[in-house]
């Protein structure tokens, strides 16, 4: 509630822009690129608001996590369990190697 209440008062920096670069990158960048670039934005930007920003681009971020379940691991039909799991796995690599 604080943390709204400093955003409300223009104390702290919304999200806008950072949701602004990420809709801008996904129309340009492949997935695995888009998921460095999200990375980098968490680690260099700090965002207020990081569930939000990660549900609103959730989609954008893993498109290909099907076929690479497939290239990996031979897995033909993945199910959503699997592709979340993955999602968070790649991303926790990018932020690991980041450090």
């Amino acid at each position: 509630m604080f943390k709204d209440a400093c955003l409300a008062l223009g104390l702290l920096e919304n999200d806008r822009e950072w949701t602004q670069c990420l809709e801008e990158a996904a129309a340009l960048y492949t997935e695995s690129q888009l998921r460095i670039f999200f990375a980098i934005i968490l680690i260099q930007c700090t965002p207020t608001h990081l569930k939000k920003l990660w549900l609103c681009f959730y989609t954008n971020l893993c498109d290909d996590l099907h076929y690479y379940l497939y290239k990996e691991y031979n897995i033909l039909d993945s199910t959503n369990e699997q592709h979340f799991d993955l999602k968070l796995f790649l991303l926790d690599k990018i932020l690991h190697q980041s450090n």
